[in-house]
């Protein structure tokens, strides 16, 4: 073994690449290992000296072993009583380290069981040999495909009444190798910890990862916060919290307050966006109805004459984070100021187009239908957006690479809300 693949395997021991039951090693102690290669064996040893040659019987206790690197898949696994399969997966933690593998057993009832790496005895080339029995190995838990797990553990919340109706697109499972995630938005925290239990009960699941936060808590965060506007009583605002929207409804005695209370609920952490529908009265001011929608990345959109293409990306409002236009990748009827050849009525060309919330009719998980032709929307303009600072949390559920912001612009005199992406989006049916 060469000397620089030694000092890698010892790092790899400091970092915890490699587990075992054993105490955990101290930095001070990397130097007292002895790294031993055979053709067939890897081993690190404490001792100093080689234990190889009392294999496949029981280890010295006295050396602190470890095997690297773990196992393949395709070796034979024998337990201290005999042949019981061979190894099929290797298994990651949530950590993305490998802290398992899978054995299958029988012929004609197959069984496949996760072993932790703890288990391991002895590795060679083609066999494996675990230091339990047979018996030991039916207590484990076998291992399940993460569909079947993700079907199992929705079927459990709606039997739980967590997870029905319009409540199925605030709460998302999530499943990689056994280990499952919960992420999305309950009403209370009773039902976020009915959830985890209710996941937990299903066999072959490893682990839990909660996520799930709570509406609850947001509305209270969300009260905090637009209790800051001085001259507005509290009293006044009726601030509520439903699948990771707040809501601002009542009166408020001016333009700044009604933004104010806008831009201080939308700096509350983990919300989706904020409805505001707060009236400043004897204002001739009226104010876009805001919209609760999250179409889907990758969606099908179609218009009104013309299937366009996919979502791209979603354009975001970075004070209330609502989702207020979503970009799309596709084939449009290029717009009549645009032709080139006049007495075509129809010219399709594929391109680019910023397409506002408020022109969707109706959506699905996989689609989104439109009320407009496809002639409607002019050319995406790179200029007018940016993509989000690195430190900006996009609403759930998108990540940071499916986000743009529109680039600020100066409101019109006479109409403060009337801000940029209204221009943009002056699209006539």
């Amino acid at each position: 073994m060469t000397e620089n693949r030694v000092e890698e395997v010892k790092i790899g021991l400091i970092n915890q690449d490699i587990r075992t039951d054993e105490a955990r090693l101290r930095e001070s102690e990397i130097d007292s290992l002895d790294v031993l290669s055979t053709p067939t064996i890897w081993r690190v040893e404490k001792s100093g000296k080689s234990n190889l040659d009392k294999y496949p019987t029981t280890p010295d206790q006295s050396a602190q072993t470890f095997v690297y690197p773990p196992v393949e898949p395709g070796q034979k696994v024998y337990c201290r009583d005999g042949y019981v399969g061979k190894v099929v997966a290797l298994r990651l933690s949530p950590q993305s380290q490998y802290q398992s593998f899978v054995v299958q057993t029988g012929r004609l009832f197959r069984h496949r069981y996760i072993v932790p790496f703890g288990w391991l005895n002895w590795i060679g080339a083609k066999r494996v040999y675990l230091s339990r029995k047979k018996d030991e190995l039916k207590d484990l838990p076998e291992e399940r495909p993460d569909p079947i797990l993700i079907i199992e553990v929705k079927r459990a919340l709606r039997e739980e009444r967590i997870l029905r109706g319009a409540q199925t697109r605030g709460i998302h499972v999530n499943a990689r190798y056994g280990f499952i995630s919960l992420n999305g938005y309950v009403p209370d925290s009773s039902q976020r910890t009915r959830a985890e239990k209710a996941a937990c009960r299903i066999p072959g699941v490893l682990g839990v990862e909660n996520r799930l936060v709570v509406d609850r808590d947001l509305k209270i965060a969300a009260t905090k916060a637009v209790a800051q506007v001085s001259d507005v009583p509290i009293k006044r605002i009726f601030v509520g919290a439903h699948n990771g929207f707040i809501t601002l409804k009542g009166e408020i005695p001016s333009l700044e307050s009604r933004r104010a209370a806008e831009e201080l609920a939308g700096d509350v952490p983990q919300i989706r966006g904020v409805l505001n529908t707060l009236r400043v009265p004897g204002l001739a001011v009226e104010f876009p109805e805001p919209h609760a929608l999250q179409p889907s990345i990758g969606a099908r959109v179609h218009a009104t004459d013309l299937v366009l293409g996919h979502i791209e990306q979603v354009i975001v409002n970075p004070v209330n984070r609502l989702v207020t236009a979503i970009l799309v990748d596709g084939m449009f009827s290029e717009p009549r100021g645009n032709r080139r050849h006049w007495f075509f009525d129809d010219v399709i060309v594929q391109r680019k187009a910023v397409i506002p919330v408020h022109t969707i009719q109706h959506m699905t998980d996989t689609a989104v239908f439109l009320e407009v032709a496809a002639s409607q929307f002019e050319d995406f303009n790179p200029a007018s957006f940016a993509l989000p600072d690195i430190n900006w949390q996009p609403p759930y559920p998108y990540l940071r690479e499916h986000v743009l912001l529109l680039n600020p612009v100066e409101p019109e005199q006479g109409n403060p809300e009337n801000v940029g992406m209204n221009q943009l989006f002056n699209v006539t049916a």
